[in-house]
């Protein structure tokens, strides 16, 4: 009966250790848990912050593409002012309307005319 009483008294003990390390387990799990929570959130954060600047660069990139295009039409506008300006210096007698009709947006002033 004493020998019993010891074995029962041992195996509760192992019993209480196995369920305290069981509780330790569980508390590990749970904050491992809330940590990974709080990672997730945070990583979802930073992948709306990386989308929000993707989109910026590519509005940016977009706005930055438009200038160059107008920058070049501006430089073909100068380039045509300055043939049609040449032309009518150097060549006063030439009839520059057909360029003049091709080319109205320029404002081409006659350096002859008065």
């Amino acid at each position: 009966m004493v020998e019993a009483e010891s074995q029962i008294a041992i195996l509760t003990k192992k019993l209480d250790d196995a369920l305290n390390a069981q509780n330790i387990a569980s508390e590990a799990l749970e904050t491992a848990n809330g940590e990974n929570r709080q990672l997730t959130a945070e990583a979802f954060a930073k992948q709306e912050d990386v989308l929000k600047i993707k989109v910026d660069l590519d509005e940016a990139l977009k706005g930055k593409a438009e200038v160059e295009a107008q920058k070049e039409e501006l430089a073909k506008n100068v380039r045509q002012h300055a043939v049609i300006t040449t032309l009518r210096s150097e060549c006063p007698d030439l009839d520059l309307s057909s360029l003049e009709a091709k080319f109205p947006s320029m404002d081409i002033e006659d350096p002859h005319e008065e």
